[in-house]
C-alpha cells in the first residue's frame, strides 16, 4: 500500500484522537500505610494506582477514559483530534 500524501507531494501525517500513557507503580514503601495495617495482602502484590478522573488542561472538561493492561495503561479519547506536530494538554 503507497505512503498517504498531501496535494503537494508531502507525506500526510495523522492526526491525534487518542492519547496512552504508561503507569508503573515504583513505591515500595518499608512500612505499611496506618490504613494498610489493618488489611492483609499478599506477599510480593504490586503498588496500585488507582486513577479517578482525567481532564483536559485546557478547559478542565472530563475525557473519556479506560483502564487497560491491569491497571498498566490508561487510553484518553481526546474530546478533538490534535493536529501533527502539536500536543495534547491533559
Amino acid at each position: 500500500m503507497p505512503a498517504r500524501t498531501s496535494s503537494l507531494g508531502q507525506p500526510r501525517r495523522a492526526s491525534l484522537s487518542v492519547a496512552l500513557l504508561s503507569f508503573y507503580s515504583t513505591l515500595r514503601p518499608d512500612q505499611p500505610s496506618p490504613a494498610a495495617a489493618g488489611e492483609q495482602s499478599a506477599e510480593g502484590e504490586e503498588p496500585r494506582i488507582e486513577i479517578t478522573e482525567v481532564r483536559s488542561a485546557a478547559d478542565g472538561a472530563p475525557l473519556t477514559y479506560s483502564i487497560d493492561d491491569q491497571g498498566a495503561t490508561l487510553r484518553v479519547n481526546l474530546r478533538e483530534p490534535v493536529p501533527a506536530g502539536n500536543r495534547p494538554k491533559l
